[in-house]
């Protein structure tokens, strides 16, 4: 069965005009949309801008490929990026909201990104990755898939058709990430993790009822639209910046985003960047 996260095309708008897509959650902006929107924290650190200096491209070393400026969107692996920035090492993605249990007994507002699909279809209208292997997650292993339900807006409560997902459970972005160094460096001497799974929490969801499992992993909790991209007690420890959209005018939509820390390697000779 095809149950389906609805989608909202994408094109070079910041606003986009009315019912663009198909089945139960928006998706994509457009990439100028990026460019015109602000950050709900006060901005980067001093210590995340001096991460994200970078040598201009002249005299950079040779045979890497463009080092610098926005990725053209034919060079892009993650069909869902609203954009990929070289200069800053970011990939912006739509944020979705969605709500997960606190841990304490209440219930919290999330906000997740839409990467893969397992079906062909379903990842072509929603202008993700098509990862046909993702149906095999939860085989054998039925707790690496968690399975979420959708609300089911009618046109007057909301004319995209969006639906918040229910998770069953959400990352605990609370713990401190430390690592220290053991004399030699590696072996450390002591660490611990910073984000951790909640009971019922994957990154892997399936709608019930249907058998499509999608890869949307949670970025962010709270209702916002300030987040921690400093100390990330609320956010993943590769989240940057977060916006929250201001409440579309009539006939418009506008997108939330996060803008995440990317990590350069090479496959096959060829540079690459996840």
């Amino acid at each position: 069965m095809r149950s389906s996260l609805r989608l909202t095309s994408r094109r070079p708008s910041a606003a986009l005009a009315a019912p663009l897509a198909v089945a139960l959650l928006a998706v994509a902006a457009a990439p100028a949309a990026a460019q015109t929107h602000h950050r709900s924290s006060a901005g980067p650190t001093s210590a995340t801008r001096s991460h994200r200096a970078r040598k201009a491209e002249s005299g950079a070393a040779a045979g890497l490929g463009q080092l610098s400026g926005l990725l053209p969107r034919n060079k892009l692996t993650t069909e869902s990026a609203i954009n990929v920035d070289l200069t800053h090492e970011t990939v912006r993605l739509a944020l979705h909201r969605g709500t997960a249990p606190d841990g304490a007994g209440g219930t919290q507002t999330v906000w997740f990104v839409l990467l893969d699909a397992s079906d062909a279809g379903l990842a072509r209208d929603l202008g993700v990755n098509y990862a046909p292997k993702l149906a095999n997650i939860g085989i054998g292993c039925p707790d690496c898939v968690q399975t979420v339900t959708l609300d089911s807006p009618t046109p007057a409560q909301n004319s995209f058709g969006q639906a918040a997902v229910h998770f069953q459970g959400a990352p605990d972005f609370s713990p401190t990430r430390t690592a220290v160094p053991g004399p030699t460096g590696f072996p450390l001497k002591s660490f611990s993790p910073g984000a951790v799974a909640r009971p019922g929490y994957s990154p892997f969801v399936k709608i019930a009822g249907s058998d499509v499992v999608y890869n949307a992993p949670i970025v962010a909790t709270g209702p916002g639209p300030s987040f921690d991209v400093v100390h990330h007690t609320d956010t993943g420890d590769r989240v940057l910046g977060v916006h929250i959209a201001p409440p579309s005018p009539a006939g418009q939509y506008l997108q939330s985003y996060a803008d995440l820390l990317f990590v350069k390697g090479f496959d096959a000779g060829s540079r690459s960047s996840t």
